[in-house]
């Protein structure tokens, strides 16, 4: 046996606190590592390096005869130490390396006073320091990865439960609203029916005239809003898909203004619509009626004076078209955070009651759960007095085939 390399072994395994020390304190003064070891005692710190170590010695000893592994539980537990005291991995990789530091200035300083002259032997010495420290470093990183990945695989688990119990109370919910919808629509029906007889009735009282007339008038309003809660809870439960279809937009959205003509005509006001003669697109148009009826009813609901206007034209270039519907009513609050016209450009759900918009919430929650649905922006510049304009942009084709359509058609641009 080569007694220099075994005299080194035994002087690294009798300075091992020495060494313990000198890392400890090289680790503290590591900007990289500083806080998170600055709140550890060396006890608390040091785990089972020490026997690492004394691996380290026994390797040395057996000279060029053996190597000596470390042992891969220590190393797993000093990762798993590591790993709990809240080291990041570049911050184990910097441990491992300030503990490299500190046995080498140990071995250096055996030579150094021992045997200044023996190169050979100092350079085996150092080789199997450089293979210990890398099997250690390999070791330590590959735990540390597989304790990374087990919380990831937790944290993907929670955030999966979460989702999943996310997804059961917003179906619940859904389904609630449906059952108790449909339940209320049919005790209205009753009522409706039972105003119609008396209204008919041979010799009714005619005490009876207002209230009737003003019972039929609330019937119809909570039945309107009823069904557009049946509207919002399929939209919201993904049971209301998309239909696709190649079409003109013209007809759709002229037959539109004209059932509406005569509610316009009624209050005196001028319904128009202005824009392209015909435009060909790729949409649902069921849903672009519903998006249209609800923001005109609402425009001719609250504009008691004036006109509503409907326009329409195509950007090509942009691969899209624009349907804006304008009016000269009161208009909405743009500047509150909290106001609708701000609910409806943000990406955030409504969250306010339909009361608090004076009727309007429910329906323009709808038109903006229609627009995520067929992938389109919805913009409203607005301010009170001055009436309110609503603008949407919907894509022009949600595939090549219109873009070649368009671009064959006599008066594309």
């Amino acid at each position: 046996m080569n007694v220099v390399l075994k005299d080194c072994g035994s002087f690294l395994s009798g300075r091992a606190d020495e060494v313990v020390s000198r890392w400890f304190e090289a680790c503290k003064h590591d900007e990289a590592l500083g806080v998170v070891v600055a709140k550890l005692s060396q006890q608390a710190f040091v785990d089972d390096i020490p026997k690492a170590i004394d691996g380290l010695a026994l390797t040395i000893r057996q000279g060029g005869e053996a190597y000596f592994t470390p042992s891969g539980t220590v190393l797993d537990l000093h990762s798993q130490h590591r790993w709990r005291q809240g080291f990041s991995l570049r911050q184990l990789i910097r441990d491992w390396g300030n503990l490299n530091k500190a046995l080498v200035q140990e071995v250096d300083a055996y030579f150094s006073r021992y045997y200044q002259n023996n190169h050979a032997n100092r350079a085996l010495v150092f080789e199997r320091l450089s293979d210990f420290i890398t099997e250690a470093l390999s070791e330590s990183v590959r735990c540390f990865e597989a304790l990374r990945r087990r919380e990831a695989g937790g944290v993907a688990n929670e955030l999966q439960a979460i989702q999943d119990q996310f997804d059961e109370t917003s179906s619940s919910r859904s389904r609630l609203l449906r059952e108790a919808t449909h339940d209320l629509r049919g005790g209205l029906s009753a009522i409706a029916g039972a105003t119609a007889v008396l209204k008919f009735a041979e010799q009714p009282n005619p005490m009876f005239g207002d209230a009737l007339e003003s019972l039929d008038r609330g019937v119809e309003s909570v039945k309107t809003m009823l069904d557009s809660l049946l509207d919002l809870s399929r939209l919201e439960s993904g049971q209301d898909v998309v239909k696709l279809q190649l079409l003109d937009i013209v007809p759709v959205l002229q037959t539109i203004s004209a059932e509406y003509r005569v509610i316009a005509k009624n209050k005196r006001l001028q319904l128009e619509g202005k824009g392209t003669s015909t435009l060909l697109v790729q949409t649902d148009p069921e849903k672009i009626r519903r998006i249209t009826q609800n923001i005109l009813i609402n425009a001719l609901e609250y504009t008691d004076k004036g006109k509503v206007s409907l326009s329409l034209h195509a950007e090509p270039e942009r691969k899209r078209w624009v349907l804006s519907i304008s009016d000269t009513g009161p208009g909405l609050d743009c500047t509150s955070p909290t106001s609708l016209a701000h609910e409806l450009e943000s990406d955030n759900p409504l969250e306010q009651s339909a009361s608090s918009f004076s009727g309007e919430g429910i329906g323009l929650t709808i038109v903006k759960r229609l627009c995520e649905a067929l992938s389109a922006t919805l913009t409203v510049q607005s301010s009170a007095g001055h009436g309110t304009v609503f603008t949407l942009h919907f894509p022009l084709d949600y595939d090549k085939a219109v873009d070649q359509a368009y671009a064959s058609r006599p008066d594309s641009p």
